[in-house]
């Protein structure tokens, strides 16, 4: 079941009741009674998260553009958005992981890229998840210089000591990041 705003309410007041009670129960009513205010924060609804992840993405961008001999544009679909917030966001934690699920899932394997000269200046890459639903594609689909002819698939480089697998075939212009 989705959460409402009015679970999501609930949710938050009791969390409140349970904080102060472990305060009180954990601090002495001579400290209790020196504190002013307890604040706890509130569950991020849907529309906080999508503004969280503007910022984040806008951010990428940034990076991308403060290199202008290297500089790109990036675009993400709507399923691309919802894929990063599905792997960055959770209830417990908010979007506390949202900045790592970019950095693993879209900065990563687009460093990957340029490093391999597979994105040049100029160039505009369109991010969508692949038909599993596991991961993110990356496609060229304005080159900027050279002949819009890249490589096959690429699989996202393993962590130290796990072997790399080897390329798919796929179209021309894309390249498919696999997901952990």
């Amino acid at each position: 079941p989705k959460p409402t705003a009015d679970t999501a309410q609930e949710f938050d007041r009791k969390i409140y009741r349970v904080a102060v009670d472990a305060a009180k129960r954990r601090f002495s009513p001579e400290f209790m009674n020196r504190v002013d205010k307890v604040v706890v924060f509130h569950t991020l609804n849907k529309e906080q998260l999508h503004q969280i992840l503007d910022i984040e993405l806008a951010a990428v961008q940034d990076r991308i553009i403060s290199h202008p001999e290297q500089a790109f544009i990036l675009a993400c679909t709507p399923e691309a958005r919802e894929f990063l917030l599905r792997e960055g966001t959770d209830a417990r934690y908010g979007a506390r992981h949202l900045k790592r699920a970019i950095e693993r899932h879209l900065v990563f394997p687009l460093s990957s890229l340029m490093s391999t000269g597979q994105v040049d200046c100029g160039d505009q890459v369109l991010v969508e998840v692949s038909e599993d639903g596991a991961s993110l594609k990356f496609e060229k689909v304005r080159p900027g210089h050279g002949d819009g002819h890249f490589p096959g698939m690429m699989e996202e480089p393993q962590p130290p000591g796990e072997a790399l697998a080897a390329p798919h075939a796929s179209r021309m212009s894309m390249w498919s990041i696999a997901g952990r």
